[in-house]
């Protein structure tokens, strides 16, 4: 089951599943799964990228699209709630959720710099989508290393809803490339 709101056409997928995402528990604290979440939360490829790439684009796209510019204002509350439950994940396996990654054991804090700013609707829709698919690809390599049932569970979970995120920008891109000339 999925949830649409009223002013998203129908004829897109949804931005959002309708089941509600698993309980936040771990089976205890572990620095290696607190990292991933870390990563997940404030690295290059995380939902803070995410979120602030779809919060460009829906300042960017033209008016002339309110379809896009609606998607995008979702998708982005969406992972918002996804960096939310990242960093919830991440405090209960033992770190300080912060803004930020550690890679080699050092923190990288998150910062726009990571955001590819993309100019053209066509450019922002690519961008956003390789975005969802590194996200996916990301957490299912994840889901393989960690060997905690209830992380997995959330991430799968996620990974569900990434996937749905990846066939709604095809099929604004399948819209965008049907309009006369398409926007700008």
């Amino acid at each position: 089951m999925q949830k649409r709101s009223g002013a998203f056409p129908a004829d897109l997928p949804p931005v959002r599943l309708a089941e509600a995402y698993p309980p936040l528990r771990v089976a205890g604290k572990n620095a290696a799964y607190a990292q991933m979440m870390l990563d997940n939360l404030g690295g290059g490829n995380s939902e803070m990228t995410a979120a602030a790439a779809y919060f460009y684009a829906g300042l960017m796209l033209p008016p002339q699209n309110p379809t896009l510019i609606f998607a995008c204002r979702e998708l982005e509350r969406c992972e918002v709630e996804h960096a939310r439950l990242f960093g919830a994940l991440a405090r209960l396996l033992g770190a300080d959720p912060r803004l930020w990654s550690l890679p080699c054991g050092m923190p990288v804090y998150w910062t726009p710099g990571y955001l590819a700013y993309p100019r053209t609707a066509r450019e922002m829709l690519e961008a956003l989508l390789e975005g969802e698919l590194a996200a996916i690809a990301k957490y299912e390599m994840q889901v393989k290393r960690i060997r905690d049932a209830d992380i997995i569970a959330l991430l799968q979970r996620i990974i569900q809803e990434e996937t749905q995120h990846a066939a709604l920008l095809r099929a604004l891109q399948q819209r965008l490339d049907g309009e006369a000339g398409g926007y700008r």
